[in-house]
């Protein structure tokens, strides 16, 4: 995508039928965010992947606002796809041929 860049952030706006003029950043104590990519809001969580650093982070619903984001699993490469079920994280990876991963939430 062109205009993407390392410096990433997850915003949030609240839904009132109009335009969003100011979102808030979802994880500010994280600062300049590795490429985040996908978002998904499940059991009163926002949760992000990052793919510069093979990551899926987590704040609650309205925000971490001074704490840092849980971060739930890094170090993947090719992370894509992701998932929240009852009590695990669900992505597929891109590496060695491919694969369905999971993690606790």
């Amino acid at each position: 995508l062109s205009g993407w860049t390392a410096d990433g952030h997850v915003y949030r706006c609240a839904y009132a039928g109009g335009p969003c003029d100011q979102p808030e950043d979802v994880a500010p104590a994280a600062g300049a965010l590795a490429r985040p990519k996908e978002v998904l809001v499940a059991g009163g969580r926002i949760y992000w992947t990052s793919t510069d650093d093979g990551s899926i982070s987590s704040c609650p619903v309205p925000g971490c606002g001074a704490d840092p984001p849980v971060v739930h699993v890094t170090g993947r490469q090719g992370i894509s796809n992701l998932a929240v079920g009852s009590s695990c994280l669900f992505w597929t990876e891109n590496a060695g041929g491919g694969a369905v991963m999971k993690a606790p939430r």
